[in-house]
Parts: C-alpha cells; sequence; structure tokens
C-alpha cells in the first residue's frame, strides 16, 4: 500500500499556484516517502490507518513541506482510544520561519490540553514555546474516547475552524481567530504526545490539504445512542440524503422500523415493539446514500440493551475513600473513592453526582451494573488504579480534606444516595495514622453505621475494587437505635440514628411515629445526612417538659432495606439551663489502661430536660486551672447518664458494655494519675456557675486494690455532696472496674425496701447472633449491706461447666456475665445450662438462685 499523494500545481497560471494533497491510507501498504522527522514511530495497520507506534513515552512529529501555507485550507481526522489530557493528545501543525523576524514561528489545533479531555485548543508557538492559546466556544469531544473530524482555513485575516464529533455524528464551529499570518512556505505536521500506556492508541487518517478532494466514499455507520426501549439514533460520518432512507432502510432482528427521520448525520429510529432488555439484538442498514448518492449498500450493528433507571437512596453506596494516600503504603499515591451499586438496576453514574464541603462534580457517563463496584478518582491517575478493577475518571475529582469532611452521592436534584462523614480518628492504629491508608466498613454487614468504618487491614494500604468481608448471616445484628434527639425548636425535632435509615412509605404518619400530647404534621428524611430525621409538630412544645417518642417497627429501615426489630421509644423536649446540682458528676476515670483514655460521667438528678451546649469541664487547682468546653449541642433528659471522653472506642474496647450505655465524645483537661480535680461548669452568655465539683486522689480507692489503672471511682449516692470521700468507692471487677455510661454498680437503690434479687436479661442465648456476645446476670440487693457473691455455670445434670465467681466482694447492685465457654476457653455446645447464683450478706442473710438459659448457635 502506498500515500496517495495527488499533486496538481499548474505553474502556468499565476492564479493557481497551490496544488491538492490528500492521503487515504486505506489503499497504502507501505510507508510514504517524503516524510520528515520521526517517520520510524510511524506505520499503517491493518485498517488502514496512520498509527502512532512510538517509543515508551514523549512527543512523535512527522512534517511534509508545503508552499503558500497562508492560502489553503486543511483537514483531517484523528481516533485516540483513550481520553485526552496534558500528557496524552494529538496536534496538527504549520511551522515555518518568519519572513522578516529570525525565529521559527507555528500554529497548531491541539486535542488534549490543560488537563481538560473536551476543549480543543488554537496554539501559537514562538521557537517552540506557546506564546498565544485559544480555546473552543463549547465542550466538543464526547466519551472517553475521540473520533473526530477537523477543518481549518485561513482567510487572510483570521483562522475558521470545525470539528464534526464522528462518534455522534454532531459538528461543531470551533471559533474565529484574528491574526497577521507571516508564512510563505514551510511544513505540515503531525504530531503525537503520549505516556507509555497510550502509546499504538493514537490513529490519523484522511489528511487533505488544499481544496478537499471529490467525495466518491459512502457514508460510514460510525454509532448508535439508545434513548429507550422504543427509540435510537444511528450516527453517520457525514450527512446522508433523506430521499434515500426509508422504514424498511432500518432493520432490527429482521423487523422494520416504524418511523425513520434524518438529521444531518443522524438517522432517528423508533419501533412498535419494544428492544428486549440485555439480550443482544442485531441492527442493519440498507442503502442509505450521502449528499453525492453514494450508496452504504449494507452495515451491520449487534448490540444489547441495557435500561438505566434512576438511582433511589441506598441503590449505590460508598464502601471505600482514600483521603490521606502519602506516604503511600502499596497503592497508588492517588486519592479514591470506591461505589458498589447493592441495587439490581442498572444505573447512568452521569444521573449522580460527587459532594464534598466544598462543591458538587458532576460523574461523567457510564452504565454501573447491578453489584458491580467502580473507582472514582482524578483523570491523572486512570492508569495507575486499572489493575484493580473498573475505574471512572471523574474531571474535577474533589480533593479529599485529609482533616476530615463529608461525602456525599446525590441525584440530580439533590437528593442524597448515600453519605459518609470521613474523620482521621477512624484510623485507631498509631501505625496507619501518617497516611497511606483507606477507609472502609469493618464488615459489609454494619455498613450502614458510622462507626463501623475503620483503617483497611490489607497490607496495600486498602482494598479498591474489592467489599470488606460480609458476616456470616448477611444482616447487621446490631439493631437501629434512637442515639440523640434535639428539639430545633418549640415546633421542630430531629432525631439521629445510629444507622443511615430511610423512612417507609412517602411520609411518616401519626400511626407509625408518635410524640405524646401531640400531633406530627410531616416526617421527613434529612436532605443530606441520612442518619437524620426530621418531624413537624402541629402545635408547639412547652419547654423543659418530657415528651414520649415512639417509632413502629414497620416504619423505618436502614441502608440495607433492614426494617426495626421492635418499636423505638425515647423521650424529648425543649431543654432548659441547668442549675446548681442539677448535672452532677457520677463516676470517674482518672488512671486508665496503658494505651487507654480518661472519662468523667455525669447524670441529671432532676425531673427536666437540660441543655448541654454551655457545659465545661475543668481541673481546678491551687497552681493550675484547665477549663475546657465540653459539648457544643445536646442535652440531658431526667435520670440520664453520660460518659465523656476524648476517645469513646478506647472505652467501649476496654470495657464491658452494654449497647445501651451512653458514651459520647467530648475534650477533657488533663487528669493527673495521682490527684486532682473535676469541676463542671456551666456558662452561656457570660454567665458561669459551678454545677458540681470534686477532689480526688489515688488514695480513695479500694486499699485491697494492688493495682487500679483502669479502676474508676464510682459514685455511691447522689443524695450525698461530692465533696465527701466515702461517696466514691472503687470499681468491681465483675463490671471490667468500670462503669461508663450506665448505673453504677456501688449506688444505692432508688428504693431501700426493694427485694433482693436476680436474673438474667434474656433466656435464650446465642452469642455469634445476639446485639451482645454475654449473658449478663444482675443482681441487686435489698438495703445497702455489703455481700459477696458467688455464681457458676452448670449443666443440667449438675456439671461444673464454668465458675464466674467465688466470694466476690459485690457492691449494691450490678452484674457478671458469661460468654458461653467452659474452664478451658472453649466454646459449650448448644443445650441448656444452669445458672447458679449464691449472695451471703454481712448480716448473715443468705439467697440462691438457678437460673436456666438456652445457648445455642
Amino acid at each position: 500500500m502506498h500515500w496517495v499523494c495527488i499533486l496538481c500545481v499548474h505553474l502556468t497560471l499565476a492564479s493557481a499556484l497551490y496544488g491538492q494533497y490528500f492521503w487515504d491510507f486505506s489503499e497504502a501498504d507501505q510507508y510514504p516517502e517524503g516524510w520528515l522527522g520521526d517517520t520510524a514511530d510511524y506505520a499503517i495497520d491493518r485498517g488502514g490507518r496512520l498509527i502512532l507506534l512510538g517509543s515508551d513515552e514523549g512527543r512523535s512529529s512527522v512534517f511534509y513541506p508545503i508552499v503558500r501555507l497562508d492560502t489553503l485550507q486543511w483537514s483531517w481526522e484523528v481516533e485516540m482510544d483513550f481520553s485526552p489530557s496534558q500528557q496524552n493528545g494529538a496536534e496538527f501543525l504549520l511551522w515555518t520561519r518568519h519572513v522578516d523576524l529570525p525565529y521559527d514561528m507555528a500554529v497548531a489545533v491541539r486535542i488534549g490540553d490543560a488537563g481538560s479531555p473536551d476543549p480543543i485548543w488554537m496554539l501559537w508557538y514562538r521557537d517552540h514555546q506557546i506564546v498565544r492559546r485559544e480555546k473552543s466556544a463549547e465542550p466538543i469531544l464526547s466519551g472517553s474516547k475521540v473520533h473526530v473530524r477537523l477543518h481549518w482555513a485561513y482567510d487572510g485575516e483570521a483562522w475558521q475552524a470545525e470539528a464534526i464529533d464522528l462518534q455522534k455524528g454532531v459538528a461543531h464551529v470551533l471559533g474565529r481567530w484574528r491574526d497577521s499570518f507571516a508564512f510563505r512556505e514551510g511544513y505540515v505536521g503531525l504530531v503525537s504526545f503520549y505516556t507509555p500506556s497510550r502509546r499504538g492508541k493514537i490513529w490519523w487518517d484522511n489528511v487533505a490539504i488544499g481544496d478537499p478532494p471529490p467525495d466518491t466514499l459512502p457514508p460510514q455507520l460510525v454509532g448508535y445512542v439508545v434513548h429507550d426501549a422504543y427509540h435510537l439514533t444511528l450516527l453517520f460520518d457525514e450527512p446522508i440524503d433523506a430521499s434515500s432512507v426509508h422504514a424498511t432502510s432500518v432493520m432490527l432482528n429482521d423487523a422494520a422500523a416504524e418511523k425513520v427521520q434524518v438529521d444531518s448525520h443522524r438517522l432517528y429510529c423508533q419501533w412498535r415493539d419494544s428492544l428486549p432488555v440485555g439480550m443482544s439484538v442485531r441492527l442493519v442498514v440498507f442503502d442509505i446514500a450521502d449528499a453525492y448518492r453514494n450508496v452504504l449498500a449494507s452495515d451491520t450493528l449487534e448490540f444489547a440493551y441495557i435500561y438505566t433507571e434512576s438511582p433511589e437512596p441506598f441503590d449505590v453506596l460508598f464502601t471505600e475513600v482514600m483521603f490521606d494516600p502519602s506516604p503511600p503504603v502499596g497503592l497508588p499515591v492517588a486519592e479514591f473513592v470506591e461505589l458498589y451499586n447493592r441495587s439490581k438496576k442498572y444505573i447512568d453514574l452521569s444521573e449522580l453526582y460527587l459532594r464534598d464541603n466544598a462543591r458538587a462534580v458532576e460523574l461523567p457517563s457510564d452504565t454501573l451494573e447491578p453489584g458491580e463496584i467502580v473507582l472514582l478518582c482524578d483523570e491523572r491517575f486512570h492508569e495507575e488504579f486499572e489493575p484493580y478493577g473498573r475505574v471512572v475518571a471523574v474531571k474535577g475529582f474533589p480533593s479529599l480534606n485529609n482533616d476530615g469532611e463529608e461525602l456525599v452521592l446525590e441525584d440530580v436534584v439533590g437528593n442524597t444516595i448515600d453519605f459518609v462523614a470521613y474523620a482521621p480518628a477512624m484510623i485507631r492504629e498509631e501505625s496507619k495514622r501518617e497516611g497511606g491508608w483507606s477507609i472502609e466498613p469493618s464488615d459489609m454487614a454494619y455498613i450502614c453505621r458510622a462507626d463501623a468504618w475503620r483503617a483497611s487491614k490489607s497490607l496495600e494500604g486498602g482494598t479498591p475494587g474489592r467489599l470488606p468481608p460480609h458476616s456470616i448471616y448477611g444482616v447487621d445484628s446490631i439493631e437501629i437505635r434512637i442515639d440523640e434527639i434535639a428539639a430545633l425548636d418549640a415546633w421542630s425535632v430531629t432525631v439521629r440514628f445510629n444507622q443511615k435509615i430511610l423512612p417507609l412509605g412517602s411520609t411518616g404518619t401519626p400511626t407509625d411515629i408518635q410524640i405524646t400530647e401531640r400531633n406530627i404534621r410531616q416526617v421527613y428524611r434529612d436532605y443530606r445526612n441520612p442518619f437524620v430525621l426530621h418531624l413537624e409538630l402541629e402545635s408547639p412544645m412547652e419547654e423543659g417538659h418530657v415528651y414520649g417518642l415512639t417509632i413502629a417497627r414497620d416504619a423505618l429501615a436502614n441502608c440495607t432495606m433492614r426494617r426495626l426489630g421492635e418499636d423505638l421509644h425515647s423521650w424529648l423536649g425543649i431543654p432548659v439551663d441547668p442549675d446548681v446540682g442539677n448535672i452532677l458528676i457520677n463516676e470517674v476515670l482518672f488512671n486508665p489502661l496503658p494505651d487507654g483514655v480518661d472519662f468523667v460521667e455525669i447524670v441529671n438528678v432532676t425531673d427536666s430536660i437540660l441543655r448541654l451546649d454551655g457545659l465545661r469541664i475543668g481541673n481546678i487547682g491551687a497552681e493550675d486551672t484547665v477549663v475546657v468546653r465540653a459539648l457544643r449541642r445536646g442535652y440531658m433528659l431526667p435520670g440520664q447518664i453520660i460518659a465523656l471522653t476524648p476517645q469513646p472506642w478506647k472505652i467501649r474496647r476496654d470495657y464491658p458494655i452494654e449497647d445501651g450505655a451512653h458514651i459520647w465524645e467530648a475534650p477533657l483537661p488533663p487528669l493527673p494519675d495521682r490527684r486532682g480535680n473535676v469541676s463542671l461548669l456551666w456558662g452561656r452568655f457570660g454567665q458561669r456557675i459551678v454545677l458540681d465539683a470534686m477532689d480526688y486522689s489515688e488514695d480513695m480507692h479500694r486499699s485491697d486494690y494492688v493495682q487500679v489503672e483502669g479502676v474508676s471511682l464510682e459514685r455511691v449516692s447522689t443524695q450525698i455532696d461530692s465533696e465527701v470521700p466515702f461517696n466514691w468507692v472503687s470499681g468491681l471487677p465483675q463490671t471490667g472496674y468500670a462503669t461508663p455510661g450506665y448505673a453504677n454498680a456501688n449506688a444505692l437503690p432508688v428504693h431501700s425496701d426493694a427485694p433482693m434479687r436476680v436474673w438474667l436479661d434474656r433466656e435464650v442465648f446465642s452469642p455469634d447472633r445476639d446485639t451482645s456476645s454475654l449473658l449478663w446476670i444482675h443482681y441487686s440487693l435489698a438495703d445497702g449491706e455489703e455481700a459477696r457473691l458467688s455464681c457458676a455455670v452448670y449443666t443440667t445434670d449438675g456439671v461444673l461447666v464454668r465458675r464466674l465467681s467465688e466470694q466476690l466482694p459485690v457492691g449494691r447492685r450490678g452484674f457478671l456475665y458469661w460468654d458461653g465457654r467452659d474452664e478451658r476457653g472453649q466454646a459449650c455446645r448448644s443445650d441448656i445450662y444452669i445458672i447458679f447464683v449464691g449472695i451471703t450478706t454481712t448480716r448473715g442473710r443468705d439467697m440462691t438462685a438457678k437460673l436456666p438459659v438456652v445457648l445455642r448457635y
């Protein structure tokens, strides 16, 4: 095959000093002569196109000498099997030396520059440096690949250019740019710039210089667009003749189109019967002609029709975020977000936006299949993530804040599809906090919970393209619960849950969500934060008054569509400012375990809802005083107990805590291990009062405790002043030496004449299925006597299985627990067991109890 060079120069006519050059590679069989430059970097492929086969990376240019550059027209086609960028693209170049000045000049049309694949650029060079640039007035290119035909001309005063997107069959006027062109003769150049992965993916074709050659080629079918199950558009590489097209010109699986309509390069088609979803179809066109009566006898397309549906909340979920990739552990040094389509829908990503705290970015058009995982990243890093699975490069991918922020996936009207608020605190291992580790749910069964996100356990630093593990039961074993209720004003209430939730039905009604003494006018999901539900009332609430909230079990589901296991009950109201003695210190841990953390527990001893946004905690001493603002929002219900700590997860790690415990994140002043002070202060609008205070010391612990690290001081009675030393007692062994967020084991009972009793928290115990993996054995003593407690587990035949305690000194109220294992630490088999409890008081009163429990795996 040869390059075809048609040279028509009429030397005898002064008005025709230029000729016509045209290269169509479809009949070439060898590399052409007469070209200069990096000719070894190009070849002719089997499809009859000039293909780049350059070195590993760089810039490859070939040039052809031309005369009278200022009076010619140019046209060419270029195709790229990727989305162009600043590192990968192409230029068509006119190059010469200025007629009057001693420097080289060039003008070029460039595809791919400034990191943007959309515009096409005009560039002016002087001595190989860009001195001027202009871009097209609108985005031109489509999708992640490029196939475009460009026309370019100079009329003596300005450059004019137009482009035809051959994938869509759409023509665009690029612009008109004024210029005093000082060329007389020089070179036409084809320039490709590329990285290693793009060599072999840039093609040139149909290069024409001068008047375009006569059109002798039929139109080519270059693509299609499916609008719905009945309509599609066929795209051709040139305008087609409407008179040559009839309904029988287009056949789909041997069925003729019902209606056809021509619009330049596009042929709109409609069928009577719908396209089969997900199945391959065969489309054939017959006798389609262009404006020059060149006829395409037939051409065939085969494709599968995929019906995309609009995403609903939680159809697509965040499953991994890399916000601090440096220094790298094993993954590319680039931020990414992973999405998972948990629905059975085909979803067009262009219907979604990724929003951070700064702005929202539209996702490119790409189909996300049911069950598919996709990585979103900046265009620059597309190649680096390709080995990990499906990658979608996002133009303008947001910069993820290393200090944490909220990421929202939303639809075109702003409805939240999913939400994740990430923070460095989610990376709990000290060794992983320098960077290079992604965060992901510890288990896909817990993906609806905010506290389930952790640093990846993968040795690479993350698992892009792979979902986290999933528990064997496939559901979240932690029930949906209310974490916080806030009255925004007398008419509106905000309910925050421990999981992402979705109201079932269009709105909540009084039959599934109720507030005592008040009617609910409207229930709606927070437009941004799916952990939050808003309630609007028909009449205002009274300040300080406590109202009951009930949410029926069928009213809500979490993000995996698991419904409430049972009705939810809580309290709410408009809080009032606390006064002296309304909020008391209830427990203090000032000497934590190694790598542990302090906590201060508070209790509301009033019958009112108390405001917490002005609460401060201080360590007030003779030589040094430190006061910190503990909370900026929130309130306390009557009798509520809350443990405040800088790192709640460490408290939950170090102590056996039931799910109902209230442990809130809050800063604390330094609490020295040997002695110090804890003061609760209240301050708003310049007001400052001391609600409660106590001085603590290591000497206040029980004398028979050899080690007091990790042992708290618990308050015995809320009726006795905090400064009285005997009102504070060390935590007990059976509770792990502390009771953060729930009633103290040493606390006096509310009624001194309450009977002495023992009870279990359930009758059927399933360690690997239940909310808690521990069976709780509660006890309560009648009048506050000191006592010793023995507890053991037996089979129904009287065989000892496990001794839980032996003459253990206990407080007035508390509990033990059994984890379902025997003395050797082995899991017991499913069976009926007897929990034996024996209590002996110092007054000689004895009590025994035998409590049956079913252990079931």
